[in-house]
């Protein structure tokens, strides 16, 4: 940000009113003494719309769109009508609206319901109310100035205090940027430079009032490098941005209020605190609120509150949800799977083993008691995704390994009901769940656990979205609800935060690590915590920009009073363009942070770093980026969009089904191509591709191979004309027990036949024939496993003037 931009406005405000070097205090109306509950003021007419339809001042087929375009061309066409400064009054702008539309009434009755719901939807602003205050303490008039097409009666019904000076552009016929504050020294017997002017408009209330001489205090509402972002956070489409705003409530006031919350003094300079503000406040304000809401509907007064996440949700219940008893509760899916292996059968074991990434021998089993030798395995060895039902068959096969995992289990589970009695002596028959979601895990192994034990208490799960793995805990008869998202629906939230919410997981994240497990007393154990210190920090930030908001929303009874379906597509616009459209700041804020795995794990991955080098995702189409999964990137859409925003926004639109992956795809016919390669015997492979509108492409081959040597691959590609740049061969070597292993091949020594190397280029040809390569491989001896073959190309019409 700018050193213009840096500054805290209500802070240098009171500095300024304090000084006593000005008489009069001059106040901008909309958006800095008074907010509404509409994100732009043209949104109100789209609720206006809905409404008069009710009234029967206009007939059924009339739309909330049309109604909304027609009243915005009647402004603009009686502004073209006066002239140059173009100021014009309400009554004005409805003699250009058409007649036609109404059913009964008149145009006085429309104008009234217009009024009457920007009375409804206007609200002071605290902040400044103070400062008035502050300011006729000190012996200073107060004046407000607005460019606005309403008339002074209007103004003084929505303004939280009095003045002798009122001053609108619509009756001077004249704006604050073409010196509608010379109107004002002339009523008030002051100088310009008597007049401090504050308000939210660069050019009307700072450089327009500053040629008169006038002080001018610019107070925006939002960081510059948010605006895009923020911007982009609703539709522009009429016909869709009229959904957002059938109700007469707008959104509540949720954007003020993030303004608010934004330029508070330590939020606005701080990316990571204003982030907090505008983003996840917002939405976890929203969730604490619903979760009240839900609780109270159905009679539970008990929430527990999963950690890690669970401390900053259960401070967002004390003011979003006062009446409820929030706890934070150490329960982890590791701890919760380990605590409920009660047969030993195949099943449980499965689901205990399973990891995001294969972890070693020594990891799985010791936890069960089990020494990695009696399962004929090495310490070290590491177990795979496909190696995970053999080891769990093998254990549940051998009675005395089978024992040893259920005798674990139980120790687990018996230091847990420990942890719980010592927390909860007198444990409620019904209890919430609260969480982020998505599969509701932990309260299925919890249930368990309570049926198992005997135990009378049913759980009640609200999470901030569902996914459709939370049926488990459903088809158990208990409720598990999801606030953004249920059951995997709406697909804008399913195919977006579901796919990369670590993001908003690490912003959630207290500063220690995962409940392992309990001590003989019933203590949780916790595991490492592997953040670095100044994502800490960070995160930090965040949680104290979040907490400021969501204290806010809980004041603001606008806030209070609107229904969950009046705010969600407000917080749905809010999480899905956070979450798959990032700014440059977001992208540079969370650029470097990583995500822990969990699961009892000690492993970390940058959010943004894809498992991949720069020439995969150079080389890949955005379909194959979009069908990365999380074990290759966490955050795909912040990956995709760091490599262009094209490429982000394609991403984007594929995930959110807005358009089809072949739109981002050379427009041409899939291709075939050959894979060969030679272990002593020739095989060869066939497949389709398809380039990206770049003209490249990224394709794989996979191979398994048996005690063997991999003499050489290589590959047919191309038709006569085209020109081949070839950017590498890759091999990926996958052997049970050990880590992936990768081999890029030299292109120094690639052989060729049907191709022609183009003069000065590197790995470059011109496909004269039939075209292929080989690159001999000398590394790759006696091996057993998987091995994934990647070429990275360029395909391009050899008469391509950029090759030329």
């Amino acid at each position: 940000m700018s050193n213009a931009e840096t500054f805290v406005a209500d802070v240098e405000a009171v500095r300024l009113v304090e000084c006593g070097k000005y008489r009069l205090l001059s106040l901008d109306v909309f958006d800095t003494t008074v907010w509404r509950t509409f994100p732009a003021p043209t949104d109100l007419f789209y609720s206006l719309g809905y409404h008069l339809v009710q009234q029967g001042l206009l007939y059924p087929y009339v739309s909330a769109t049309s109604f909304a375009g027609e009243r915005i061309e009647a402004e603009r066409e009686a502004r073209t009508k006066v002239g140059r400064n173009g100021e014009v009054t309400l009554e004005e702008i409805y003699e250009c609206f058409p007649l036609g539309l109404l059913r009964s009434g008149t145009i006085r009755a429309v104008i009234d319901e217009e009024l009457a719901l920007e009375r409804r939807s206007t609200h002071p602003d605290q902040d400044i109310v103070v400062l008035i205050d502050r300011a006729v303490a000190r012996g200073m008039d107060v004046a407000f100035v607005s460019d606005t097409y309403f008339d002074e009666n209007h103004l003084r019904a929505i303004l939280p205090r009095m003045s002798r000076y009122l001053l609108t552009s619509c009756s001077f016929r004249r704006p604050k940027v073409h010196g509608l504050h010379s109107e004002l020294t002339r009523m008030a017997g002051v100088k310009a430079t008597q007049i401090l002017h504050i308000g939210d408009n660069l050019e009307a209330d700072v450089k327009g009032p500053a040629r008169l001489g006038v002080q001018t205090l610019w107070r925006p509402r939002y960081p510059k490098p948010y605006l895009d972002a923020l911007q982009s956070e609703l539709p522009n489409a009429r016909s869709e941005r009229s959904v957002c705003f059938s109700r007469p409530e707008g959104d509540g006031g949720l954007n003020a209020v993030r303004a608010q919350s934004v330029t508070a003094a330590k939020n606005w300079p701080d990316p990571f605190r204003s982030w907090g503000s505008l983003v996840a406040g917002p939405l976890m304000a929203g969730f604490g609120k619903w979760v009240g809401e839900r609780c109270e509907s159905v009679g539970l007064n008990t929430a527990l509150c999963l950690m890690r996440e669970g401390r900053i949700l259960r401070q967002v219940l004390t003011h979003c949800a006062p009446n409820l008893l929030a706890h934070e509760f150490f329960a982890s899916r590791y701890a919760m799977i380990r605590s409920t292996i009660f047969e030993g059968e195949v099943a449980e074991l499965a689901q205990y083993l399973a990891r995001p990434r294969p972890a070693t021998a020594q990891e799985l089993l010791v936890p069960l008691e089990i020494d990695p030798a009696e399962a004929g395995l090495n310490a070290e060895t590491l177990i795979h995704a496909g190696s995970v039902a053999d080891l769990a068959e093998r254990i549940a096969g051998t009675p005395a390994l089978r024992r040893k995992a259920r005798q674990a289990s139980a120790n687990m589970r018996g230091k847990f009901l420990r942890y719980l009695k010592n927390s909860f002596p007198n444990l409620p028959e019904r209890v919430a769940i609260v969480d982020l979601g998505y599969s509701g895990t932990i309260q299925n192994h919890l249930q368990a656990i309570f049926e198992h034990e005997g135990i009378a208490c049913s759980t009640h799960g609200l999470y901030f979205v569902t996914g459709t793995g939370i049926r488990k805990i459903q088809k158990r008869g208990f409720a598990a609800e999801g606030f953004m998202a249920e059951n995997g629906q709406p697909l804008s939230i399913a195919h977006s935060f579901m796919r990369s919410p670590e993001l908003l997981e690490q912003c959630l994240m207290s500063p220690i690590g995962s409940t392992t497990g309990y001590d003989d007393e019933g203590t949780p154990i916790l595991g490492q915590q592997h953040l670095p210190a100044v994502q800490l920090q960070e995160i930090a930030g965040v949680q104290e920009g979040l907490l400021d908001f969501a204290e806010r929303f809980a004041r603001a009874s606008s806030l209070q009073s609107i229904s969950f379906a009046g705010l969600r597509p407000f917080l749905e616009a809010i999480l899905v363009r956070a979450v798959t459209r990032p700014s440059q700041l977001e992208l540079n804020a969370f650029g470097n942070w990583v995500h822990d795995e969990n699961l009892g794990s000690s492993k970390i991955r940058r959010l943004m770093t894809a498992e991949l080098d720069s020439d995969y995702l150079s080389h890949a189409t955005a379909h194959q980026l979009a069908s990365l999964s999380s074990a290759t990137s966490y955050w795909i859409f912040g990956t995709a969009q760091a490599q262009h925003p094209v490429v982000g926004e394609a991403v984007r639109s594929i995930f959110l089904r807005k358009t089809s992956p072949g739109a981002f795809e050379c427009p041409e016919e899939a291709r075939t191509m050959y894979c060969f390669w030679n272990d002593g015997e020739a095989h060869r492979a066939e497949s389709k591709y398809t380039l990206s509108n770049r003209r490249r492409a990224w394709s794989r081959f996979t191979l398994e191979v048996r005690q063997s040597d991999l003499f050489e691959v290589g590959f047919a590609i191309g038709a006569p004309g085209d020109l081949i740049s070839i950017t590498a061969v890759v091999l990926r070597l996958h052997q049970p027990g050990r880590p992936e292993e990768v081999v890029r091949l030299s292109l120094a020594e690639l052989s060729t036949f049907g191709m022609d190397p183009l003069q000065g280029r590197t790995a470059t040809y011109l496909v004269s024939d039939i075209a292929g390569f080989a690159i001999p491989i000398s590394t790759v001896r006696n091996f057993s496993g998987q091995v994934e073959i990647d070429l990275l190309f360029s395909l391009l019409p050899a008469e391509e003037p950029c090759l030329s």
